[in-house]
């Protein structure tokens, strides 16, 4: 109740006496166990750290008048001895609770193989774990003093840590991205790296840690998986040349047939024969280019990207595709977009992607007959990509080919290799664009689409 003298001690924070021999003021529960005891008063002294009351300390007496003035600042002081030890105490506990937590964390950071490293506020290292030591390849003992958190980098590196990233940390109070470090050896060792900053109670920076992983074996991996890809695409390459050759290859075999059998047929003039012979050899031209192309290929594993304009390129290829070889011969139509931004890409590539779309439009009306037949190339700017768009009027694509043009050898031809739409979907994969195709919404026929990414200096 309101009268307890242990709660009014904890609420008021001061010393409270109570008689346990009255049976209106007594504690409940205690004036039995007080008489068995002869106990006929009671004090209740706060226990205080300063800031609030940890408990009370009870002292009972056989006296009903046991708590005189001159005993009191006896038990004031007791109670204060009380106090501060049990102040001690609980520091003890916390104290050993977190020296137990720093001794859990400290074995976590030995045993990481990643580097970590802490250091204050002006970059003085104050801990580096083993995993730090052994992945720059040093001893433990062997650099001891005078450490410092930009003191194992490459410049390049060390510069980036000074300008850019330790500014960052005292300002947003992370960082994270790929950092370098350098052995004791001067190898250059790629880390993706997380600095940190840690604040006192003032604000300020007091710590700062890092955590840096080693990329070497990653790199190693992707490079490993890179090769793979290559030796796997490799066995396609040789179908792939072969199917772009036989074009360039068969169309110079027919002009120099056709110059051969003029020769035979009797006196000819020089002019007669020559325009035959200049074509074989453009033709052949073509096929160099196509096999020097794909050696560049073979060594590099990436396209020759350069700046072109892909308008130019169409305006360039359009008048040398001869349109009459086809059963069905048809016109072009040029939509061309003004203005429109280069494109970065090997544009010998392009070129042959664009052939096998306009050889396989050409061939998809044969069958057709369209009353118009007609091959419109179209471009335009969609975003960051640059679109060429190449629409035929006939018998169109299988849905199951228009959701994968990536299939190879699946050909809708009698004697088609099944490598064209292959192809393009692989060229446009290199250079980071799309390839895909789709009915055309105004009549029969497809709309194959390649896009291309616009040229960083764009």
């Amino acid at each position: 109740g309101p009268w307890d003298p242990f709660g009014r001690a904890v609420a008021s924070g001061s010393p409270v006496t109570a008689r346990l021999d009255d049976p209106e003021r007594s504690l409940q529960g205690e004036r039995w166990s007080a008489r068995d005891y002869g106990l006929s008063s009671v004090i209740g002294l706060p226990l205080s750290d300063g800031e609030r009351v940890m408990g009370v300390l009870a002292l009972f007496s056989t006296e009903r008048e046991a708590f005189q003035q001159e005993e009191l600042d006896w038990l004031f002081r007791l109670a204060d001895e009380v106090a501060t030890a049990c102040v001690a105490l609980h520091q003890r506990f916390e104290r050993e609770a977190a020296e137990r937590e720093r001794d859990w964390l400290v074995e976590i950071l030995d045993a990481t193989p990643d580097f970590v490293e802490i250091a204050d506020a002006e970059g003085s290292v104050l801990y580096r774990n083993p995993g730090a030591w052994s992945l720059l390849g040093e001893a433990k003992d062997s650099r001891e003093e005078d450490l410092r958190i930009d003191g194992y980098q490459p410049q390049w590196a060390r510069d980036r840590l000074v300008g850019e990233v330790l500014p960052r940390v005292r300002e947003q109070g992370v960082w994270r991205g790929e950092m370098a470090l350098q052995s004791s050896q001067g190898e250059e060792i790629p880390v993706s790296q997380i600095v940190l900053g840690h604040r006192g109670a003032d604000g300020q920076i007091e710590r700062i840690s890092t955590v840096a992983h080693d990329m070497r074996p990653f790199m190693q991996k992707r490079t490993e998986l890179e090769r793979f890809h290559r030796l796997i695409a490799l066995g396609e390459l040789a179908s792939v040349l072969a199917h772009q050759l036989n074009q360039p290859l068969t169309a110079a075999a027919n002009y120099a047939e056709g110059s051969l059998y003029r020769l035979d047929s009797g006196p000819v003039s020089q002019q007669q024969v020559r325009p035959g012979v200049v074509k074989a050899l453009d033709q052949i031209r073509v096929a160099g280019g196509l096999v020097q192309n794909l050696r560049n290929f073979l060594q590099s594993g990436e396209p020759d990207l350069r700046p072109i304009s892909i308008n130019g390129l169409i305006r360039e290829l359009v008048p040398t595709v001869d349109v009459r070889r086809f059963q069905v011969p048809f016109e072009f139509r040029l939509e061309l977009a003004r203005d429109l931004p280069k494109v970065a890409a090997d544009p010998l590539q392009i070129q042959e992607a664009l052939l096998n779309l306009i050889q396989n439009a050409g061939e998809a009306m044969e069958s057709e007959t369209p009353s118009a037949p007609q091959v419109t190339i179209a471009t335009h700017r969609n975003g960051d990509q640059v679109e060429i768009q190449v629409r035929d009027r006939g018998v169109g694509l299988p849905a199951s080919l228009q959701q994968d043009l990536h299939q190879p050898l699946f050909t809708t031809k009698e004697k088609g290799m099944g490598l064209g739409l292959s192809i393009c979907s692989s060229v446009a994969e290199v250079h980071g664009g799309r390839f895909w195709a789709e009915a055309n919404e105004d009549g029969p026929g497809t709309n194959f689409h390649l896009s291309l990414p616009v040229h960083p200096k764009e």
